[in-house]
C-alpha cells in the first residue's frame, strides 16, 4: 500500500505547488492589467481576488488533511476515528469552498457583464460544482469509514 499512498502524496504536493504558483505569480501579474483596463469595477476585482486567496487557504488546509489521512493509512490506522476526523475536515473544507464560489457567482456575473467575458461565469460554476462533488464524495467516504469502524468494534467484541 505504500506505493499507492506515495503516489497520492506526490500528487497532493504537486497540486499544492501548482496552486501556490498560481497565487504567487500569475494573479499578481494580472492585477495591474485589470485595474488599468477596467477602473470602474476595481471593487469587484478586489472581491474576486479575496475570494480566490481565501479558497486557496482553505484548499491548502484540505490538502494538509489529505496528507494526514494518507499518513494514517501508511501506519495502519486507516480504520480509526482520527481518519474519520480528517475526512470530515476535508468534507467541510470542500463545502466551504463550494459555498464561497456559489456566493461569488453574482460578482462573477457582474464582472462577466462588464468585461463581456461569459467564460468567467462558467469557470466559477465549474469550481463550485467540483468542490461540491468533493464534499459529497467526502461525506460518503466518511459515512462508509464510520460504519466500518462500528462493524470492526462489534466484531472485536464478539471474538
Amino acid at each position: 500500500m505504500r506505493h499507492e499512498t506515495f503516489y497520492l502524496k506526490l500528487m497532493i504536493y504537486l497540486l499544492g505547488l501548482l496552486i501556490l504558483f498560481l497565487c504567487v505569480v500569475p494573479l499578481p501579474l494580472i492585477w495591474p492589467v485589470l485595474t488599468t483596463r477596467y477602473p470602474t469595477i476595481i471593487f469587484l476585482f478586489i472581491m474576486i481576488y479575496a475570494g480566490l486567496y481565501v479558497t486557496a487557504l482553505i484548499f491548502f488546509f484540505a490538502l494538509f488533511q489529505g496528507q494526514r489521512l494518507l499518513h494514517y493509512i501508511d501506519i495502519g490506522n486507516a480504520f480509526s476515528t482520527i481518519s474519520v476526523t480528517a475526512l470530515r475536515k476535508i468534507k467541510l473544507s470542500a463545502t466551504v469552498i463550494s459555498c464561497l464560489y456559489v456566493l461569488g457567482l453574482p460578482v462573477a456575473y457582474l464582472v462577466a457583464q462588464k468585461m463581456d467575458a461569459p467564460g468567467v461565469l462558467i469557470i466559477c460554476t465549474f469550481f463550485a460544482l467540483a468542490a461540491g462533488t468533493v464534499a459529497v464524495f467526502g461525506a460518503v467516504l466518511q459515512k462508509l469509514l464510520q460504519n466500518a469502524i462500528t462493524l470492526k468494534a462489534e466484531n472485536d467484541l464478539t471474538v
